[in-house]
C-alpha cells in the first residue's frame, strides 16, 4: 500500500517535471524566434547617421594637380552600399571668415576645386574617402598672399534610409599653399633682364642697335618645371614714374616717352616645355634724338599670364635710358670737303640723323 503510494508520487512528481520542461523548450524556441526576428529586423531596418569630418590623411601632389582626402563619416557600419550626394558650399567659408572664424584665411574659388557628385559608401563601412582635385597653377596664384585658403563640402541627400547629421553635414577645409609647393617647385614668372630693379640703359650698355633703332632685350623667364605653353600680358605703368621721382629713385629731368615712339608687345607666348620668352623694347633712332637733352623713363610690369603666377616684385623693370651717351657710343666725327674748306660732321653710325 505503501508503495503504491510512493509510485503515485513519483509518477505525478515525474509528470509535472516533464511538464516544466516541455513548457522551458517551448519558452526559450519562443524565445530564440522572437529575438532572430528582432535581430534581424533591427539589422535589416537600421540607419546611420552621416556627417563630414573633412580633410583626413596626406594631400599629394603631382606635376598638374593636388590631390586633397576628405572623409565621410556615419555614426554605424552600413548595412548595404548607398550613395551620399554632396556639393561646395561657398557661403560658408565666407561666412566663417567673416566672423573671424577663420582668421588669415582666403576663400578658394569654388571654380578652382573638382570634387565628385556622389559619394559610395560600401557595405559593412563606418567612413569613406574622397579627394577634391586643385590645379597646381590654380594653388600657386595664392602663394604670396601668406594667408591659407578654405573650401566647404557639404552633404545634400544619403540614400537607403540613412540621415544626415544636421550639425555636421559642412566639413570645412583649410590647406597652406607654403606648406604644399616646396619654393624651388612655384612657378612665377619674371622679368629676366632686370626684374625687380633698375636697369640703366647707357652707353653701349643693356640694348642692342640697329639702323634705325635701339633693342632693349628684358626678356620673361619662368621658374620651376615647364610643362603647358602659357601668356604673359605686359604694360606701361608711366604713373610710377612720377612717384620714383618724388622718392629720388629717379632723375627730376628724367621723362616718359609718347604713343609711337618706341614699341613694346602687349603679350608674350612662352612655347611649351620653355622656360623662357623673347621680351624687347623698341626706340626709335628720332625718339633718341628728340630726348638727348633728357632722361627717359620707363616702367614695363608683366599684369599677368594664363597659367601661371607673376612674381610680386621681379615683375616690374624700371628702365633708365640715357640717349646722349647711347647716341655718343654709336657715333663718330669726321672732316669732309665742302667748297674749299673742311666742314666737320658728326656721323651717327646707327641712327638717322
Amino acid at each position: 500500500m505503501e508503495h503504491n503510494i510512493k509510485d503515485k508520487i513519483m509518477k505525478k512528481l515525474n509528470h509535472n517535471i516533464y511538464k516544466c520542461l516541455v513548457l522551458m523548450a517551448i519558452i526559450l524556441v519562443q524565445s530564440c524566434k522572437e529575438e532572430s526576428l528582432e535581430n534581424f529586423a533591427s539589422k535589416k531596418g537600421i540607419s546611420a547617421s552621416v556627417s563630414v569630418k573633412g580633410l583626413s590623411g596626406q594631400i599629394k601632389k603631382d606635376a598638374e594637380n593636388v590631390r586633397i582626402p576628405i572623409e565621410v563619416q556615419l555614426s554605424a557600419s552600413a548595412t548595404q552600399a548607398f550613395d551620399a550626394h554632396i556639393m561646395l558650399d561657398e557661403n560658408t567659408v565666407v561666412n566663417a571668415i567673416s566672423n573671424n572664424l577663420l582668421p588669415n584665411t582666403l576663400a578658394f574659388p569654388v571654380g578652382s576645386i573638382v570634387i565628385p557628385q556622389t559619394v559610395t559608401i560600401p557595405f559593412g563601412s563606418t567612413s569613406v574617402i574622397f579627394e577634391a582635385v586643385v590645379s597646381v597653377a590654380a594653388l600657386e596664384k595664392f602663394y604670396f598672399s601668406s594667408k591659407k585658403l578654405a573650401f566647404a563640402v557639404k552633404l545634400t541627400e544619403v540614400a537607403k534610409g540613412n540621415s544626415i547629421d544636421e550639425k555636421k553635414n559642412v566639413g570645412i577645409v583649410s590647406i597652406d599653399p607654403l606648406a604644399i609647393i616646396a619654393a624651388h617647385e612655384m612657378h612665377t614668372i619674371s622679368i629676366t633682364n632686370g626684374g625687380g630693379s633698375k636697369l640703366d640703359v647707357s652707353g653701349r650698355n643693356n640694348y642692342a642697335p640697329s639702323v634705325a633703332s635701339i633693342g632693349i632685350p628684358l626678356g620673361v623667364t619662368l621658374s620651376g618645371v615647364a610643362s603647358l605653353s602659357f601668356k604673359v600680358n605686359v604694360a606701361i605703368n608711366n604713373d610710377t614714374v612720377a612717384v620714383l621721382k618724388s622718392k629720388g629713385l629717379l632723375p627730376l629731368n628724367a621723362v616718359v616717352m609718347q604713343a609711337g615712339e618706341f614699341e613694346l608687345p602687349a603679350q608674350v607666348v612662352v612655347d611649351q616645355t620653355a622656360n623662357t620668352g623673347k621680351l624687347e623694347v623698341t626706340i626709335l633712332s628720332q625718339t633718341l634724338l628728340k630726348y638727348r637733352n633728357d632722361k627717359i623713363a620707363l616702367v614695363v610690369q608683366l599684369t599677368g599670364s594664363s597659367r601661371h603666377i607673376v612674381h610680386p616684385v621681379n615683375r616690374t623693370v624700371i628702365l633708365l635710358i640715357d640717349p646722349a651717351s647711347i647716341i655718343i657710343a654709336n657715333s663718330y666725327a669726321a672732316w669732309f670737303p665742302t667748297g674749299n674748306k673742311l666742314q666737320f660732321y658728326s656721323l651717327y653710325k646707327k641712327f638717322n640723323s
